[in-house]
């Protein structure tokens, strides 16, 4: 009998010690695209951090005006109301960031990959986002009034009540009538062939 069970609990040291190598494993990589304190410290300090790693952080309703951020992979971030108005965030990675009620006017987005990111109610006031990935975003009442977005690509985003004054779509990649009718334009909107704005 206890020789029967010391060969049990020999067989089971090879799966414990599986379970314990998955567990650490699991720890390793939770921690490998943890932000640095360091930089957060640094930007908070100086509005700079180029190409960092900030997968993760909360800056929500903190200040970063004229921010440097370019290239920084931002990815499930918590930016609520974070005021970024001329933030330079050209190639960042910004996917599935909460940026609801963000301020953003002037922001250089130039290539960004906003998708599938939470942008309800932000202000996007003559942003530059020029071929900025935005595929799944919810842009829900967004004031977008004057941004340009030539060449983005809005695939499967949400622009329901947004302010489309003087904004530029010319070349906007997955752009669709049924999004243009959810929101409000002018004569002023410009739009790819085929497509009008919505008068409100």
């Amino acid at each position: 009998m206890i020789a029967s069970q010391h060969r049990a609990r020999t067989r089971m040291t090879p799966m414990r010690l599986l379970i314990a190598f998955l567990a650490a494993l699991a720890v390793f990589i939770g921690t490998a695209g943890a932000f640095k304190p360091s930089d957060v410290a640094m930007l908070r300090a100086t509005r700079s951090c180029y190409k960092c790693d900030f997968r993760g952080v909360d800056l929500a309703g903190e200040n970063h005006f004229k921010a440097n951020l370019r290239e920084t992979d931002m990815t499930g971030a918590n930016l609520k109301g974070t005021y970024l108005s001329q933030a330079f965030l050209e190639d960042a990675i910004m996917r599935n960031v909460d940026l609801r009620g963000a301020n953003l006017r002037f922001a250089k987005l130039q290539r960004a990959d906003l998708s599938h990111a939470n942008l309800k109610g932000a202000q996007l006031i003559v942003a530059w986002m020029q071929g900025t990935k935005l595929t799944g975003a919810n842009l829900d009442g967004v004031d977008l009034s004057g941004a340009d977005l030539a060449g983005a690509d809005l695939t499967g985003a949400t622009i329901v009540g947004a302010k489309l004054f003087r904004t530029d779509f010319s070349k906007a990649k997955g752009l669709t009538q049924s999004q243009l009718d959810s929101a409000c334009g002018d004569a002023s909107t410009k739009v790819p062939p085929g497509l009008f704005a919505r008068r409100c």
